[in-house]
C-alpha cells in the first residue's frame, strides 16, 4: 500500500486519503502504518476497527475490536502524527453500526473526536436520521459518508 501510494502521490498534485484499513495489527502496527502513510506523501489516512481479518465494509457479519483498544488506535495515530511533525489528516472510521449498533457507533465516534481525530466516519449509515445523530455529536468536526442515502 505504501509503495502504490508513493507513485500515486508523486505522479498528483492534489491531496491523496490512503486507506489504512484496519491498522494491519496493534497500536504498534498503528505507528508504522501513520509512518508509512507519511512518508509515502498521502495528506490522509482511513483507520478503520475492524478485527483481523478484515471483511469488505459492505458484508455483514463484520466484527469490531474493543471499544478501549479502538480509540487507543486513533490516539497511536495521533501520537505518531505530532512526533512526526506531519500533518496528515486522521480519519476514525468505524464499522460498529453494522456489527453492533448505532448507539455503539456514536459512542465510538465522541471518543475518536476526544481522542484527537481529523474526520470521523460511521460506516453504514442506513437514514438521513442517522447521518444527522452523527452530525450533532460534534458539530464542526468533519464527517464522511459511504451510503446510499436518498
Amino acid at each position: 500500500m505504501v509503495d502504490q501510494g508513493r507513485q500515486i502521490t508523486e505522479a498528483v498534485t492534489i491531496p491523496v486519503i490512503g486507506d489504512g484499513d484496519n491498522e494491519y495489527g496493534n497500536v504498534m502496527s498503528v505507528k508504522r502504518t501513520v509512518k508509512g502513510f507519511i512518508k509515502a506523501g498521502f495528506s490522509g489516512i482511513i483507520l478503520e476497527d475492524q478485527v483481523s481479518p478484515k471483511a469488505c465494509g459492505h458484508t455483514r457479519g463484520r466484527k469490531v475490536i474493543s471499544r478501549d483498544e479502538a480509540v487507543m488506535r486513533i490516539k497511536a495515530a495521533i501520537d505518531t502524527r505530532k512526533e512526526s511533525g506531519s500533518g496528515i489528516v486522521i480519519i476514525a472510521r468505524t464499522d460498529s453500526r453494522q456489527a453492533i449498533s448505532l448507539e455503539e457507533s456514536l459512542w465510538r465516534s465522541r471518543a475518536f473526536a476526544y481522542a484527537g481525530a481529523d474526520v470521523l466516519f460511521i460506516d453504514a449509515l442506513s437514514s438521513k436520521e442517522e447521518m444527522k445523530a452523527l452530525c450533532e455529536i460534534t458539530p464542526l468536526l468533519p464527517k464522511m459518508n459511504n451510503s446510499r442515502l436518498p
